[in-house]
């Protein structure tokens, strides 16, 4: 488990007493390959801080509710609608837990969720990594239940299965202090708690 760099003591209270008036709120993005585990991190960790948890499916799944289900084509206008309204939550919320596949700033395209505008003067931004063999991601994915209008019936695991493995790489974001997690296992909700924690205090948060 990564460790937190600390200050010294007397560079921690210097720390603490500038961030204090600086720090306006607090953003814990979750990521990694879609079937890593986040959503279920993200909710854990979101109950632990009782923090409010702002998970990107959960607004395209109520667009498919309200619009309807369609093709791929119509899954990707929806999904990119999806992304603006979870991002307006985002930045109205004070603290909050967020999870999504995000657009790695060195990966290739456009697919995710923009990191665009997250990082700002005022906010601190934290990260919690899942860290999952994409075969065994593929496998979860493949897998795991979902509302229809995902389409997931309709993907080829051969397909999902190479796209997990060129973005296994890319690993954390880089917009804020991270902890990587070995979600290939049950992840360690305890220590995910503590140092975000930790984190929240030396930011004076």
């Amino acid at each position: 488990m990564a460790s937190l760099p600390r200050p010294d003591a007397s560079g921690e209270l210097a720390e603490r007493a500038a961030l204090a008036g600086m720090i306006e709120s607090a953003l814990l993005l979750i990521s990694g390959l879609p079937g890593s585990g986040k959503s279920t991190l993200a909710r854990g960790v979101a109950e632990g801080l009782g923090w409010p948890c702002l998970d990107k499916d959960d607004f395209l799944e109520a667009l498919f509710d309200a619009r309807g289900m369609g093709d791929m084509a119509w899954r990707r206008a929806l999904s990119r609608e999806a992304d603006s309204h979870f991002l307006e939550a985002l930045q109205a919320a004070p603290r909050a837990v967020a999870c999504s596949w995000w657009r790695h700033p060195q990966g290739e395209g456009d697919s995710g969720t923009s990191l665009a505008d997250l990082a700002r003067p005022g906010r601190l931004v934290l990260e919690l990594h899942c860290r999952c063999p994409a075969e065994l991601a593929a496998a979860r994915f493949a897998r795991r239940p979902r509302h229809p209008g995902h389409l997931d019936a309709q993907r080829d695991f051969t397909d999902l299965s190479l796209q997990l493995r060129r973005s296994e790489h890319l690993g954390p974001l880089g917009l804020g202090q991270c902890l990587i997690l070995d979600t290939s296992v049950p992840a360690d909700l305890t220590g995910a708690l503590a140092w975000t924690r930790d984190a929240l205090a030396v930011g004076a948060c």
